[in-house]
């Protein structure tokens, strides 16, 4: 009964179905958690997960920096040392890698995402400040739950180390992360928590007690996660989103259009295409991220775009009101249908110059008859 009502409250059904890293992210900070609540697991993979966790998304270090100091103060500290080695080389050798390719210290996507590290003085201090409201404002029962822990503390011997970590890991994630995003940012975060707390609370229930307040745990859950709710029931018409509008994309840029191409979001496009692909974004692409922060006026877009070669451009419209004065709107892909992960349902499909929008335009027409049942069509602009 727990289980099902964690795995429902915490929206894990919907992380399974967006095939991202928060999938193996979960997995790690389990086993974290679990080891840590006393459950008998073989030592070597605390230690493992503890390095591979801030390898698979950075935000892990919350967890695995005081859970290893912890250890290497608590008679492993031969088994922290190599595990913090390791997690170290990862890192900085990931670094080294992006520096030496050009690309900076950071991937484009932490940096695109967290705008903290871009700035400096005041407005450093704001932004964590905002930050910190923010997640407070989104997980103010999970902050509620880690100040009770932390109380609960000094009413039970032995239990400082968890306390402690838990405390560490909560003011970290509260200041420097993030939530939201179809439930994917903060669900490691709120595992954690449960798991920590259950770890803490469960030992006082003998197991006559336990089956009493089993149901009223799950009913609790499922209240304290309510918001969590729609993101699970929509996960279907979520999948559907990406289906039909950047995997409809994916498809007309590698099967139809056959060249480089410019996009703001390029999951299935980048999978797919064979071709250069520009991120106009910046999460992939180091040079537009810097461009767009120093060029509010999108002069940088056409600039880039003839730099790279790129003759087309796959982008929602109202995420560049500032397009290219030599940008020829050929069409859109429209998709006719509820919008839960796509931001807009009309995407602009562009070409540079005439030549490039007659190619398009017989990609285009090729593409909408092989997909004549699909819910996204594609509506020509006047003159195509």
């Amino acid at each position: 009964m727990l289980t099902l009502a964690s795995v429902f409250s915490l929206n894990l059904f919907g992380v399974v179905f967006t095939g991202m890293e928060h999938n193996l992210q979960v997995l790690l900070v389990a086993i974290i958690a679990v080891t840590l609540g006393g459950v008998s697991l073989p030592r070597y993979w605390l230690f493992i997960a503890l390095c591979l966790l801030p390898m698979v998304r950075y935000e892990g270090l919350a967890i695995s920096v005081p859970v290893l100091i912890w250890r290497a103060t608590a008679g492993e500290a031969k088994s922290a040392a190599i595990a913090a080695a390791a997690l170290i080389a990862g890192i900085i050798g990931f670094s080294e890698f992006l520096y030496v390719n050009d690309l900076g210290a950071l991937p484009s996507s932490v940096l695109a995402k967290q705008q903290t590290l871009s700035l400096d003085g005041f407005g450093r201090i704001r932004s964590l400040l905002m930050t910190l409201r923010d997640n407070l404002s989104a997980m103010r029962t999970y902050a509620v739950l880690v100040a009770l822990v932390f109380f609960a503390g000094f009413f039970r011997k032995g239990l400082s180390p968890l306390i402690v970590i838990l405390t560490v890991s909560s003011t970290l994630v509260f200041t420097l992360g993030h939530n939201g995003w179809f439930g994917r940012y903060e669900l490691y975060f709120l595992l954690f928590c449960l798991i920590i707390a259950a770890a803490i609370g469960f030992p006082l229930l003998n197991k006559s007690r336990m089956d009493r307040a089993a149901p009223v745990i799950a009913m609790v859950l499922l209240v304290v996660n309510i918001e969590l709710w729609p993101v699970t029931f929509a996960t279907p018409e979520a999948a559907r989103n990406i289906r039909f509008q950047q995997h409809q994309l994916g498809v007309i840029a590698s099967q139809f259009l056959k060249e480089p191409i410019a996009v703001n979001d390029l999951g299935w496009v980048a999978y797919t295409s064979h071709d250069y692909v520009l991120d106009l974004v910046g999460l992939a692409s180091r040079e537009a991220l810097l461009a767009q922060q120093s060029d509010k006026s999108g002069a940088w877009v056409e600039a880039i775009m003839e730099r790279k070669h790129v003759e087309f451009a796959f982008v929602y419209p109202g995420w560049f009101p500032n397009r290219p004065h030599n940008w020829i709107r050929v069409g859109d892909l429209v998709y006719r249908g509820p919008k839960v992960t796509i931001s807009e349902d009309r995407v602009g499909l562009f070409a540079t110059s005439p030549a490039a929008a007659q190619r398009l335009k017989v990609a285009l027409d090729a593409f909408q008859k092989s997909a004549e049942d699909s819910p996204s069509r594609i509506e020509f602009a006047e003159g195509y």
